[in-house]
């Protein structure tokens, strides 16, 4: 009877320790990745001595590794992992000693550069800064760097790139790789412009509707089947008629100008000009 009365008493002082040793949890674990810049944070209330932070990474393709954060920082770089061939989950676990928390968050934070990938966070880059003009014959000119050439050094320095694909990132050699976009211009019902880029600047003329107060243009695409966003409109304004033809006038103008000079220089010329005397008649 004793000993069945005081069981509970005794599993509970055997199960103390391990409860005590337990190692709180870290919390408030986000990740951003956008740009090929990848961050993972956390928030741990109570910074003992002996505690670090231990990342575990697993790969879809590739081994699994760990990354260990000292504090005081609560953020950690994971920029290397912006292979768009591939797939990442994150776990967070705090460590003191031999004892550890429990990995955080439990199923794990799941991401890829790859547009199509069915993991829950999917990365993208933002289109390089757009330059529109207004061309004559109501078009306008749309340029802008190669997202490849803008983001090679984010790009080159993944550490799970190979020869290969760090290779045709080669921008010192022109090697760029297709650039695939697609061009919506608002307020016009026109299907988009497909266009497809592999030069340093990509650029292209679309025709508009001169009736249209201003031209914006959004601009999205597929780069190294990795998601390509606009993030913004990119407008430019029409040439008004009345700005047209102030610049018919003053061109009109100055053509006139030069002609009535010319001609008076002509007249000039001639009236100073010493006649040649005509030898007399014997």
């Amino acid at each position: 009877m004793d000993s069945v009365r005081f069981y509970p008493v005794f599993h509970f002082l055997v199960w103390l320790p391990a409860a005590v040793a337990l190692v709180e949890v870290p919390s408030n674990v986000t990740f951003h990745c956008h740009n090929m810049h990848n961050i993972l944070e956390w928030n741990y209330s109570q910074i003992t001595p002996g505690l670090r932070f231990r990342v575990d990474i697993f790969r879809y393709r590739g081994n699994a590794s760990e990354l260990w954060v000292d504090p005081p920082a609560l953020q950690v770089n994971l920029s290397f992992l912006s292979d768009p061939s591939n797939e990442y989950s994150l776990q967070l676990i705090a460590v003191i000693g031999e004892e550890e928390s429990e990995p955080t968050p439990t199923d794990g934070i799941s991401f890829s550069y790859f547009m199509n990938s069915p993991v829950s966070q999917k990365c993208s880059l933002d289109l390089p800064p757009v330059n529109v003009t207004t061309q004559p014959d109501d078009k306008i000119l749309f340029r802008f760097i190669h997202p490849a050439l803008w983001y090679h050094q984010q790009l080159t320095s993944s550490q799970n790139q190979k020869p290969r694909q760090k290779k045709s990132y080669d921008v010192q050699r022109n090697k760029l790789p297709l650039f695939k976009c697609k061009v919506v211009i608002d307020g016009q019902k026109e299907p988009p412009h497909h266009c497809h880029c592999v030069k340093n600047v990509c650029e292209d003329k679309l025709p508009v509707h001169s009736s249209l107060e201003k031209h914006c243009l959004n601009i999205t695409g597929e780069l190294e089947n990795m998601a390509v966003k606009s993030s913004q409109l990119y407008c430019a304004m029409p040439i008004a008629p009345e700005q047209n033809k102030h610049i018919i006038y003053i061109v009109v103008g100055l053509l006139s100008v030069c002609v009535v000079a010319f001609v008076l220089f002509l007249v000039y010329q001639k009236k100073t000009r010493p006649s040649s005397a005509l030898p007399s008649p014997l």
